[in-house]
């Protein structure tokens, strides 16, 4: 449940910030959650997204940050792909599973 509004925290910084990576514990991400960037929380949830492929490093030299969010990460979040990229689900589809 807390790596959901972890990863939840990552997309608003994101379309804040108007950037295509952010980490977990970046200081914008930890401040919407209420906690501090070195929080093991935050460790413990970029593991999970890491692992659970909702999250990527955004190179292969970079394993700790920061990460681009997986197609399967902004489908979690209620988004699917269009030709103008990745854009919100209509309520009723979000409802209805479809």
């Amino acid at each position: 449940m807390f790596a959901a509004l972890v990863l939840r925290a990552m997309a608003q910084e994101q379309d804040e910030k108007g950037t295509e990576r952010v980490s977990p514990r970046d200081q914008g991400v930890a401040r919407r959650l209420g906690l501090q960037p070195d929080s093991p929380a935050l460790a413990a949830a970029e593991r999970y997204l890491v692992l659970e492929g909702y999250i990527r490093p955004s190179s292969s030299e970079c394993k700790d940050g920061p990460f681009i969010i997986t197609e399967f990460g902004w489908k979690d979040l209620g988004y699917q792909p269009s030709a103008g990229g990745m854009r919100r689900r209509p309520w009723w589809k979000r409802m209805l599973g479809v």
